[in-house]
């Protein structure tokens, strides 16, 4: 091993800092050299870019691992190229620490380190992964604007002040075929201040799992392309996802909403899961003006707060929707062929129901009776045909819409009342032929508004009593009881929409 101790440099005169560097050969992946810096002593208040440069003249693996604190006024490094794998271990940085518009080619590793002041690796483009465990940031913390093309991996990290996200891999430039498979990592993180993911985008999974934020989380217009993972994660604060777009199936498992979630005007492209989430009794959970493309399941949410569901859109075709594996297995990586379950019906259904009664709750009754319909149509579904209640749905869906419809009951009462006259049209031996003069189609036009007078039991149809035509009075009592339901759904859709 070749040792080369006590590098200074001087600059006028003046000794800016002093290096012992031990150079030796080592099996790190490849057979290649590294450099690794064992102590380093800073004496003035030049920046750091002599540091770089001693990286970038060096072999591929740099080692910084120093026994003594790295006490810098300055560090600043701009618009500089480094190739180098780079390792940080048990460092103390007291003052600003930049990594600015930076293209790095080669991982970064950075453990048991402490950051007294601001950190900024803004409009940084990472190549390679970068990975942080067991950090501390005091201070304000940036990846605004910065590019990972392999992802992140931080563990066991505290953040202490600001922490800023905003616009993260949100360059459009950059060809999707450069993205990589590796994911978006934040395990066990402690967030004490604001954190910031506004404008985000996130081509792979992201990951935030046994993770606290004490304060206000925002995710203001972040596109998830893929997964996002808040298993066991609390938010003790604010957190709103306003304008966010999740493009894949989405499960909040084990989250916890302790103040208030909002998710207005939030796209769900894909199926919607809370599971066993915690709120408080003075939480918020806002879904005003969402869109839910494939539907949502809340029914073991835990949502025991106050809730809006102003405006939320679901389509029709989507009321049941045609993918559902998430809501058949309640996991994201199990995948069937198999046909919607009863269990995953009862779980939109009771989702249904707990928005109806939200809706009513606020006083939003024409709302609560779409979603009471939606209800309806799920256990319609549910049903076999030999169950019992199948033909009351049957009928009240087509007679107005499970409330929701007063001209369907309309049309329900006249058509009943056609069908009906035309039956007794058409029994034999009645001693009636058909005409197309004007007297029969007055005569004829008689007989309908008498089928439709549920006051009249003894009507004079053709000039004959209606006792005197085959099977006229058991017609006459059949029809009544199709056309006074019609009337009766026709007066509960009305009443229904007035009620409020």
């Amino acid at each position: 091993m070749d040792k080369i101790e006590g590098l200074t440099k001087i600059i006028n005169q003046e000794e800016i800092y002093s290096i012992r560097v031990e150079y030796e050969s080592k099996d790190l992946d490849k057979d290649v050299p590294y450099i690794s810096i064992r102590s380093f002593d800073h004496y003035g208040k030049e920046p750091i870019h002599d540091i770089i440069d001693l990286i970038n003249v060096t072999e591929k693996y740099i080692d910084l691992n120093p026994s003594c604190y790295f006490n810098i006024l300055s560090e600043v490094i701009q618009k500089r190229e480094i190739n180098k794998d780079i390792y940080i271990r048990n460092f103390n940085f007291f003052n600003i620490f930049i990594l600015e518009s930076q293209n790095i080619k080669s991982s970064i590793t950075i453990s048991d380190t402490f950051f007294k002041d601001n950190v900024m690796f803004t409009k940084s483009v990472f190549n390679e992964i970068i990975k942080l465990e067991r950090c501390v940031f005091e201070k304000h913390v940036s990846f605004q604007s910065a590019f990972f093309r392999n992802g992140f991996d931080f563990k066991n990290v505290n953040f202490n002040y600001i922490c800023s996200f905003n616009q993260l891999n949100n360059k459009e430039s950059e060809p999707c075929s450069s993205i990589s498979l590796s994911s978006f990592n934040l395990r066990n993180i402690e967030f004490k201040d604001r954190v910031f993911f506004n404008d985000a985008k996130f081509r792979k999974a992201l990951y935030l799992k046994n993770c606290k934020f004490h304060e206000k989380v925002q995710f203001h217009s972040v596109n998830f392309l893929n997964t996002a993972n808040f298993d066991n994660t609390t938010f003790y604060n604010l957190v709103d996802f306003y304008y966010a777009e999740f493009n894949s199936p989405q499960i909040f498992h084990l989250t916890d909403f302790l103040d208030r979630a909002i998710f207005s005007n939030t796209v769900f492209h894909n199926q919607l899961s809370f599971i066993h989430c915690k709120t408080q009794t003075d939480s918020f959970i806002n879904f005003e003006s969402a869109e839910f493309k494939q539907s949502l399941d809340i029914s073991r949410a835990n949502f025991n707060c106050e809730t809006n569901f102003w405006n939320i859109k679901i389509e029709k075709k989507s009321i049941i929707p045609n993918q559902f594996n998430v809501y058949n297995t309640d996991g994201l990586e199990d995948i069937s062929n198999d046909l919607i379950s009863k269990k995953a019906l009862q779980k939109l259904r009771e989702s249904y129901r707990i928005i109806k009664n939200s809706l009513r709750k606020s006083g939003n009754e024409i709302n609560a009776l779409k979603f009471k319909s939606y209800e309806m149509i799920v256990f319609e579904r549910e049903l076999r045909l030999w169950d019992k209640g199948k033909t009351i749905l049957f009928f009240s869906k087509w007679s107005n819409h499970h409330g929701l419809n007063w001209g369907r009951g309309f049309l329900f009462t006249v058509f009943s009342a056609c069908v009906f006259l035309y039956i007794f049209l058409i029994i034999p031996n009645n001693g009636l032929e058909w005409s197309c003069t004007r007297q029969a189609r007055l005569e004829t036009l008689s007989a309908f508004v008498q089928f439709l007078n549920l006051t009249e039991w003894n009507p004079i149809l053709w000039g004959k009593d209606i006792n005197s035509y085959n099977y006229g009075y058991l017609v006459l009592f059949c029809s009544r009881i199709f056309i006074s339901y019609g009337y009766y759904q026709t007066i509960s859709a009305f009443r229904r929409y007035g009620r409020n």
